[in-house]
């Protein structure tokens, strides 16, 4: 498990997707808190959940399961295409927690230019808060 001061700075450092009419999504994740590194790549039908379960299986060590995405929510921030993307989700420990750490809910927002980036960033503060929690 990650420490109390490591929880906070998880961070995406690097992402990409791959993804298209076929039906198949790939994604590809480096996540970093302090001194500790974690990658995993994922496939899935559909590229938010290919991402999603990247962050998963690379964070699987640290949370001892995959958490639960109970909300998710994507909304622009203007009425053009470049508006920048708002993402609000919610998830629950994963199935496997025990004790304290098997309830409760955790959010998760962000906003970037791209969709992709806001998902991520989302979904790994919620993952953050569950930690910082826990720790």
């Amino acid at each position: 498990m990650l420490d109390a001061m490591s929880a906070p700075d998880l961070r995406l450092l690097r992402w990409t997707m791959t993804t298209g009419s076929s039906g198949t999504a790939r994604a590809a994740v480096v996540l970093a808190a302090g001194d500790h590194q974690w990658e995993a790549t994922a496939e899935s039908s559909g590229a938010i959940g290919a991402l999603y379960h990247a962050v998963d299986a690379a964070l699987e060590p640290v949370l001892g399961g995959h958490v639960r995405l109970v909300s998710f929510n994507v909304r622009a921030a203007g009425e053009t295409h470049r508006a920048d993307a708002l993402v609000d989700l919610e998830i629950e420990p994963p199935p496997s927690a025990t004790g304290d750490r098997a309830a409760g809910r955790y959010p998760g927002m962000a906003r970037h230019v791209n969709l992709v980036a806001a998902c991520a960033e989302a979904y790994l503060a919620a993952i953050g808060a569950l930690l910082a929690d826990d720790a």
